[in-house]
């Protein structure tokens, strides 16, 4: 799953702007469902004639039966405080 991730991250941005120190990292997801999952994805964003900003984003997904629920939370400087997700 996480080198899904990185690569669907470097695929989207192609070459409209330059991602460096991309990591993906697999928190402690919700007990929440079936199923749940948690990830973390960090990268320094460079965009042609801009300066480097650091992004992270969230996903967390849960699951029961055949629902599946996805949040995505992106952020730019930083990730969100646990508190506020």
């Amino acid at each position: 799953m996480r080198a899904c991730l990185l690569e669907t991250l470097r695929t989207a941005v192609g070459k409209q702007a330059k991602v460096t120190g991309a990591s993906a990292k697999a928190l402690k997801p919700p007990k929440l469902g079936e199923r749940s999952l948690d990830y973390r994805i960090g990268f320094s964003l460079a965009l042609k004639g801009s300066s480097v900003r650091t992004v992270v984003a969230e996903i967390v997904g849960m699951n029961v039966g055949r629902t599946s629920v996805v949040l995505h939370a992106l952020s730019v400087g930083g990730p969100l405080p646990a508190k506020d997700i």
